[in-house]
């Protein structure tokens, strides 16, 4: 089954009112479809549709430089990993399947040019693709929860 596009993002209205609402929520992003437009929503399952329009199950106005799109992988925790992760990668031997080697950690981001996903490098000027097949990746925090973990490390900067 091919996996759902899904969006999360973090709300842009007060807790009291998230928990009258029965959305996707973690208690910090809410999860679902994005609606964007002057105010953008993640919103759920469309409840009903016609030619005039379609009505969501829920729908959460969110702050906008916090959507990140999924991108259609999983750590290897099972964690999803989405634009804005934060993320450890390592290489796994050809042979073994084993991860051995340095550790690079990365911000998840979207090349539109390229349409791919691609990891850029804290403390590095450069990014580079997200291959899963090579790679092991760890989900260690988020850009927008997490600034400490975007510092880079000493030696390499």
């Amino acid at each position: 089954m091919k996996e759902k596009i899904e969006f999360r993002a973090i709300p842009d209205v007060d807790d009291d009112e998230m928990a009258s609402i029965d959305a996707n929520y973690d208690g910090r992003f809410v999860y679902g479809s994005l609606m964007d437009g002057p105010i953008p929503c993640i919103v759920g399952e469309v409840v009903e549709s016609s030619e005039n329009g379609v009505i969501p199950a829920w729908w959460v106005p969110v702050k906008r430089d916090t959507i990140g799109q999924y991108v259609g992988r999983k750590d290897v925790n099972g964690k999803r990993i989405y634009v804005g992760s934060i993320v450890e990668k390592r290489h796994l031997d050809d042979e073994t399947g084993l991860p051995f080697g340095e550790c690079l950690n990365g911000i998840v981001v979207y090349e539109p040019k390229g349409a791919r996903y691609l990891l850029d490098l804290i403390g590095q000027e450069k990014n580079i693709g997200i291959y899963y097949k090579y790679s092991q990746y760890t989900v260690i925090g988020n850009v927008y929860e997490n600034p400490e973990l975007l510092e880079a490390p000493h030696g390499n900067q």
